[in-house]
């Protein structure tokens, strides 16, 4: 068969085999299925389930898996097909093959479902996971006695050494893979920081230079991943790129087993790579420090971390090498230590801990642990070209999205980190009087050198005086000698942060930040989004109480993160559309009379007859979005309740705007606000204090309902749906 003829033959939709419980923790541990010793890969059924025969040992669980063949990557395969192994391409592999011999490991990142034979044995195994801390077993594991009488494909010879190369993991996998997801977990989440991150993961050195120069961390040169590093005969002229170029070598490398021999070899690994006689003391005296610190005669020197932060980050790894104790200790209050030790420190432990035994709290969602793998894998193998679907880019990309960062890899968003006090302030608008006034008390207090003296001078005539004289040349006035002068009742001095100075001091130095003012968020005038409009007390209080009495007696849908409502017609999340088939009936009484409020009023062009409640609690938001322009008509009118909310809304060229949907008032989106804002809530816990003399910046979310009125369009609606145009 070539690949002009295989269109003519279904592809196999999955692949199946059987393991044991052993064999599946294995797996889930490093998220590769490893084949069973002495083969070279893994049988698997083409449709159907496989059992080789040591692959359930006695007193095991049996667990049959299906692997979705659409997430494997296409490489070379042995298909057994008309009583003869080929090989072939697993794009050309049909579902009338009945076996496929896989060279190399299976990613378990492709595992569909997982099936044992009765609850005894799923809770069983449910039961044994919960031991480890470095196991989840995914949501896909079911009990299924009739999946488990289906006939199992016989297992003919396999061959035990395939011509071809598959997928293999080299030893450095493991330290790599640890040191990536360390650092995914616990990195700034400033903009600087994530340029490191995502350049870090790429081939481009010269914009990995540019990155780590912004953040004043010049050892990042050189991540722990890297596939090539400066040759020992190469000069490195800071000796804080020595110490981190031999940690890196020494806690990735398997001689390395305790903390307590670790910083001997670190140092000697960092002495082989410098004659100069500063270095050398430099480096001896840090060893001598750290062998103190480990022997607990002295507290670890996080006050003199300018002068050696690679060495502090080491120091706190040897100290406390085990993932959980880094992060408590990185959490006491009494300890500030900068992004870049912070990071550093992680990403060392990470390497050193490495992946398989890493507490699952650290790895991230699986489309993370995905992509971790995949990188980590490339960044060490032999063949680093490997494509896998989906993933095809070079390296991760971020941006910004609702208060987080959004990390993607080709197609895919994989990770997503709540934005903190210091990516607000990164964020923020310097050129507004209260953020302003709020960023330079920041820098007094952390007594950043950033903050200057401006004298703010009214029109007038002003006297001077003195030896010296004065002069002006675009906008710079200079003073030659001593100059006195008298200034007028009106002017004032007052001081103010440099933008540039102050963003920089925000991204590197220590203490902990409070919130910047809630106009950091770039608040405009609604005016700057055409056809918004905003009506205040839109419902009186009585009837938002009669209202939440009918929502909280009816049923709630919880196919969302976030519970909901529908009324009128249901909407397909995923597909994104309304088609016939999802009429519900009437509007219930409440809503008829908003409905016919919000049209009668003229707010909206045309009557609604659509509904959608969302509850959102605490922390809960939506992404920026625009409502589905082939589903609704013009004009979407938004109620709120219970609570006064920010909506973030965003125009491709355009600032970010912030509108505040006061409790009880009615947001119309129609015209440009309705088809080319995106509008959305952000995932955070709290909200500015809106009430003058409140006395605080920041009140915590509690509950906020929001009513979505909408009508539906096109071939959609039908006769029972009423309501003129009022657009004639």
């Amino acid at each position: 068969m070539t690949a002009e003829t295989k269109g003519l033959f279904p592809e196999p939709d999955w692949f199946g085999l059987v393991v044991d419980n052993r064999q599946l923790f294995n797996a889930l541990q490093d998220g590769w299925l490893r084949p069973i010793a002495p083969r070279a890969g893994v049988p698997v059924g083409v449709g159907s389930f496989v059992r080789e025969p040591d692959s359930v040992q006695e007193n095991r669980i049996p667990i049959r898996v299906r692997v979705d063949t659409a997430k494997l990557p296409d490489i070379e395969v042995h298909v057994f097909r008309d009583n003869h192994w080929r090989t072939l391409p697993r794009s050309l592999v049909v579902a009338s093959d009945p076996l496929v011999y896989w060279p190399g490991v299976l990613p378990t990142s492709a595992v569909r479902d997982l099936s044992v034979v009765s609850d005894e044995h799923r809770v069983r195994l449910l039961s044994m996971a919960k031991r480890a801390s470095n196991v989840c077993v995914p949501n896909i594991l079911t009990s299924d006695v009739a999946n488990f009488s289906d006939k199992e494909t016989p297992l003919p010879t396999v061959p035990l050494s395939p011509t071809m190369r598959g997928i293999s993991i080299p030893a450095a996998e493991d330290s790599i893979r640890g040191a990536i997801t360390m650092a995914l977990w616990a990195v700034p989440r400033i903009d600087p920081w994530m340029e490191v991150l995502t350049a870090s993961l790429s081939a481009d050195e010269k914009r990995l230079a540019a990155a780590v120069g912004d953040v004043e961390a010049s050892w990042w040169r050189f991540p722990p991943w890297a596939r090539s590093v400066p040759s020992h005969d190469a000069p490195v002229e800071d000796v804080q790129e020595l110490l981190w170029l031999a940690a890196t070598q020494v806690l990735g490398s398997d001689a390395c087993h305790r903390a307590s021999d670790a910083a001997d070899q670190i140092t000697q690994a960092a002495l082989l790579r410098t004659d100069c006689p500063s270095q050398r003391r430099v480096l001896e005296s840090w060893c001598g420090t750290t062998r103190r610190v480990l022997r607990a005669e002295v507290p670890i020197p996080h006050e003199d971390w300018r002068q050696t932060p690679v060495g502090l980050a080491v120091q706190l790894v040897l100290a406390r090498p085990e993932p959980s104790n880094f992060k408590t200790w990185l959490c006491d209050d009494d300890v500030h230590l900068p992004p870049s030790v912070v990071w550093t420190a992680a990403t060392l432990c990470g390497l050193f801990h490495g992946y398989r035994r890493l507490d699952t709290g650290f790895r991230g969602s699986p489309s993370q642990q995905e992509v971790v793998a995949v990188q980590a894998l490339r960044m060490c193998a032999d063949d680093p070209c490997l494509e896998w679907p989906d993933l095809t880019d070079e390296a991760p990309k971020w941006r910004r999205e609702s208060g987080d960062f959004v990390l993607t890899w080709g197609s895919r968003d994989f990770a997503r980190k709540q934005e903190k006090e210091r990516g607000q302030w990164y964020a923020s608008n310097l050129d507004d009087p209260v953020v302003q006034r709020d960023a330079v008390a920041v820098a007094n207090q952390f007594k950043w050198p950033c903050v200057s003296r401006v004298m703010l001078l009214d029109q007038g005539l002003r006297d001077w005086d003195g030896p010296g004289a004065l002069k002006s040349h675009e906008g710079i006035l200079e003073v030659r000698g001593q100059v006195r002068v008298r200034l007028l009742s009106d002017d004032r001095v007052s001081e103010e942060v440099d933008r540039q100075s102050f963003l920089r001091m925000v991204a590197v130095e220590p203490g902990q930040l409070p919130a910047p003012p809630a106009s950091a968020t770039c608040v405009q005038p609604t005016d700057c989004i055409p056809g918004f409009t905003l009506i205040a007390d839109f419902l009186t209080e009585v009837e938002e109480k009669e209202i939440l009495d009918e929502i909280d007696l009816s049923p709630w849908s919880s196919e969302l993160q976030r519970r909901v409502q529908h009324y009128g017609w249901r909407y397909d999340y995923k597909a994104k559309q309304i088609d016939p088939t999802m009429r519900i009936g009437p509007l219930p009484d409440w809503a008829k009379k908003i409905a016919q409020r919000l049209f009668e009023s003229g707010h909206v062009p045309e009557l609604p007859d659509q509904v959608i409640v969302n509850e959102y609690v605490e922390a809960q938001g939506i992404a920026p979005h625009v409502d589905s322009p082939s589903s609704f008509a013009d004009g979407v009118a938004m109620i709120s309740l219970l609570e006064t909310w920010e909506m973030e809304f965003r125009k491709r060229g355009k600032a970010k705007v912030m509108q505040r949907l006061e409790r009880r008032s009615a947001a119309v989106l129609t015209g440009e606000a309705r088809y080319e804002w995106k509008h959305g809530l952000a995932k955070r816990k709290s909200e500015p204090a809106y009430e003058l003399g409140s006395g605080k910046r920041r009140v915590p979310r509690g509950r906020r309902i929001s009513l979505t009125f909408r009508k539906v369009i096109g071939a959609h609606a039908n006769s029972r749906t009423t309501g003129a145009s009022r657009l004639g």
